[in-house]
């Protein structure tokens, strides 16, 4: 049987069990389990942090079907105004961490694309004209409907 905590997990034992949740679709049990995964000994490598970062993107978006309405999974409003928070913060670390212009144009792409989605027209139009201004061959990235 699988531990259902995920401290009792080897960090990367649990990074492994984030990742099949977060491919199952189920977001929001994946987040304990990449926060667990940030204690790989030696540092945490860049496809941790970009799945969960991606994990907690969809968390806060993530929708469900309740009867014939759909609706969030997550329980409120402030629970899913703290995980994108936290995905905010994991992707200035990932622009950080970026070694090119085209990374960065890229994560500056799906910070606009989730702004217009959000309704911040404006703020997305700035992260697209700065994306272009670091790589002028970067592509729109698709907004993801919840």
């Amino acid at each position: 049987p699988r531990p259902t905590d995920p401290a009792a997990l080897d960090p990367l034992e649990a990074y492994g069990r984030a990742l099949e949740l977060s491919q199952a679709g189920r977001y929001i049990e994946s987040v304990p389990y990449f926060q667990r995964a940030l204690a790989i000994p030696g540092g945490v490598a860049t496809p941790v942090m970009n799945s969960y970062t991606a994990a907690l993107h969809n968390a806060a978006l993530h929708s469900r079907k309740a009867g014939r309405y759909a609706g969030r999974a997550t329980r409120s409003s402030v629970e899913r105004v703290l995980l994108t928070g936290e995905w905010l913060h994991h992707l200035d670390v990932l622009d950080a961490q970026a070694t090119t212009a085209s990374r960065r144009a890229f994560l500056l792409e799906v910070r606009s694309s989730t702004l217009a989605m959000w309704g911040f027209p404006g703020d997305a139009r700035e992260a697209h004209r700065r994306a272009l201004a670091l790589d002028p061959t970067v592509e729109a990235v698709a907004p993801e409907e919840p």
